[in-house]
């Protein structure tokens, strides 16, 4: 009985260790990038709501809002893997998107930054992340 037990423990650190191996080969094996840049986007009319727009299409992306300064007319969303996802599958990412609206709500300036492995953290990842979130946008003021 003792032996039996004994011999699962072992199974189960073994697959533990396997595991946490292939985390690390995917994890060192793919280099992790970064990058931030800047955007802006035209709105056809100020609008009073516009943080709380942006914080739903936010959420619609799975992006949680991080920051939210109403006074200065500011909202940052951000999201990322999860230390488990990043243990188990060696796969790190992280974005955040930061808009400030300018010009008396005319235009929205728009900060990204992305970091992570498997090609989420270069520039091609951001600009894919800002053209979404536009698009996203200017389609959510359209029906609104």
């Amino acid at each position: 009985m003792k032996t039996k037990i004994a011999l699962q423990a072992i199974g189960i650190l073994a697959a533990s260790f396997m595991l946490a191996g292939c985390a690390e080969i995917g994890y060192y094996g793919s280099k992790i990038q970064s990058f931030s840049g800047k955007d802006s986007m035209i709105l056809d009319q100020p609008r009073a709501d516009i943080l709380d727009v942006i914080a739903d299409v936010g959420k619609s992306m799975k992006f949680d809002v991080s920051a939210l300064d109403k006074n200065a007319g500011r909202i940052s969303l951000s999201t990322g893997t999860s230390t488990g996802t990043t243990m188990l599958i060696g796969k790190a990412q992280q974005s955040s998107l930061t808009v400030t609206i300018a010009d008396s709500g005319k235009k929205l300036e728009i900060a990204v930054y992305v970091s992570g492995n498997f090609g989420t953290g270069g520039q091609e990842a951001a600009d894919k992340l800002v053209a979404d979130f536009k698009a996203r946008l200017s389609e959510r003021l359209r029906t609104m």
